[in-house]
């Protein structure tokens, strides 16, 4: 029997979380990281983030081009977001993030139809190489908020990402 991606992460993050702090945990206080992610409703992006001892801040941007067989279908889509993160717990070399986050595109599209705003909720477990790189993984859920309510849409979201701290 294969093993989800969505129960494998639910497992090791439950696994994280049981484990004891370890004293040489990594301290993430004051750092800066720089790196990329993709993510089941985001797409790729560009990510950075700055950490406040357990509190970090991540700022996210991303650029899609959207080829069609007609012009007019055609459009270039800009993605923005932004995330606060909180470190549950933190171990030798993994933390274990759980973030609340806001996106919204920002399309040229001559389809009428608004840019919509995402909310998403995401547990993120990281495993630490060293001091300066990091991959993580992600589960969460995203709200799509929508000037027309019958768009509103709950779905499961997934993502990856490494990040290179100074």
């Amino acid at each position: 029997m294969r093993a989800s991606p969505f129960l494998s992460t639910l497992l090791l993050s439950s696994l994280i979380v049981m484990s004891p702090n370890d004293v040489r945990a990594i301290d993430m206080t004051g750092r800066v990281g720089l790196g990329a992610l993709v993510d089941g409703h985001f797409g790729e992006a560009l990510s950075g983030r700055y950490w406040v001892s357990n509190l970090g801040l991540e700022g996210l941007l991303g650029f899609t081009l959207r080829e069609s067989s007609t012009p007019e279908e055609s459009r270039t889509e800009f993605r923005l977001g932004a995330r606060v993160l909180y470190a549950l717990t933190r171990t030798r070399d993994v933390n274990l993030d759980v973030g609340v986050g806001l996106s919204t595109f920002i399309s040229d599209g001559a389809d009428g139809t608004d840019n919509p705003l995402y909310v998403d909720v995401q547990v993120s477990p990281a495993l630490h190489f060293d001091r300066h790189f990091a991959v993580s993984g992600a589960v969460g859920l995203t709200l799509e908020l929508s000037s027309d309510p019958t768009r509103t849409i709950t779905s499961g979201t997934w993502g990856a990402a490494f990040h290179y701290y100074f």
